[in-house]
């Protein structure tokens, strides 16, 4: 969550720089979504891929860890779709965290998905 708090934050600041998302779909298949970001002064720059609703249950995907200066791929993560999902759910928790009245103490979560299961174990005031 502090590391979603600050990227939220630099992203506010100015200081992200991210693509809009790039989308294929497959008529019968699924679809694939492509993102890229790169916080300022970093020596790296990620872009993200995530494929949806094809043989493989749930979202998969893979992360190009790039090298800002030369643009060569340095490091390749297949997590399987793990680091967006949790991502996510951790966007969720910060958006609500933020956004619901200060005396709330009741959450309800609509959805049994993995990011729901995410969301009920972090949050707490």
């Amino acid at each position: 969550m502090a590391a979603m708090r600050r990227a939220v934050a630099a992203l506010g600041a100015a200081g992200i720089s991210a693509s809009p998302a790039f989308h294929l779909e497959h008529p019968v298949a699924g679809e694939i979504h492509i993102t890229g970001t790169h916080l300022r002064g970093s020596r790296w720059m990620v872009a993200k891929v995530v494929l949806s609703e094809f043989a493989i249950p749930g979202n998969q995907g893979c992360f190009l860890i790039l090298c800002a200066d030369s643009g060569s791929i340095e490091v390749l993560v297949d997590d399987g779709g793990w680091l967006t999902e949790i991502r996510t759910a951790a966007a969720g928790v910060l958006s609500v965290d933020r956004l619901a009245c200060r005396d709330t103490r009741t959450l309800a979560i609509v959805g049994a998905g993995v990011q729901a299961g995410f969301r009920s174990t972090w949050y707490a005031r």
